[in-house]
C-alpha cells in the first residue's frame, strides 16, 4: 500500500489526502489528528497495529462545509471556565454562569450548535478527490472488512 495519496488542490499545490498508518510515526498532529498519529507511533514501536490508513486533515478541510465556520466562531466567542476574572462581564447577556463564576454558552445553545454541526457534516457531499483517494487506498489494501474510526 502506498503511504500517501496525493491530489491537487484548487491552488495547484499537492496535498496528501490519505496516509498509511505505518508512515505516521513522524507525522504532525496537524496533519492527521491524535488517534491516527498514536496508531502510527504504536506501529513504529512494534505494537500489533493492523494495516490501515487515515484521511488527513487536508481531506477533512476539503469536505467540511462552510457552515462550520460560523459554528466555530460562535463557540470561540464563548468564554472558557476561569476566564471571567480577565474579561469585563458587560454585554454577556444570554450566557449562563458556570460553576466557577465564568460565562459560557447555555447547554441548550451548545447542544443546538453540536446538532447543527452534525447535520451540516452529514449533508455535505464528499469531494470527488477525497472519495477517489479513499477508494484507491482501500482497493490497494485488497478490500475486505475494515474498522472505521472517526
Amino acid at each position: 500500500m502506498a503511504s500517501t495519496t496525493r491530489t491537487r488542490e484548487r491552488g495547484g499545490a499537492g496535498t496528501d489526502l490519505v496516509a498509511g498508518l505505518s508512515s505516521l510515526a513522524g507525522a504532525s498532529l496537524d496533519m492527521v489528528g491524535g488517534k491516527a498519529l498514536n496508531l502510527g507511533r504504536l506501529a513504529a514501536t512494534g505494537f500489533p497495529v493492523p494495516s490501515g490508513f487515515c484521511l488527513t486533515t487536508a481531506a477533512y478541510r476539503m469536505a467540511a462545509p462552510s457552515e462550520l465556520d460560523g459554528i466555530a466562531t460562535r463557540l470561540d466567542g464563548a468564554e472558557q471556565p476561569g476566564q471571567a476574572d480577565r474579561h469585563d462581564q458587560a454585554g454577556r447577556a444570554g450566557q449562563a454562569e458556570t460553576h466557577d463564576g465564568g460565562r459560557a454558552l447555555p447547554d441548550e445553545d451548545r447542544n443546538q450548535l453540536a446538532w447543527s454541526a452534525r447535520e451540516a457534516m452529514v449533508a455535505a457531499p464528499v469531494p470527488h478527490e477525497v472519495e477517489t483517494a479513499l477508494r484507491e487506498t482501500y482497493a490497494a489494501m485488497g478490500g475486505g472488512p475494515v474498522a472505521v474510526r472517526s
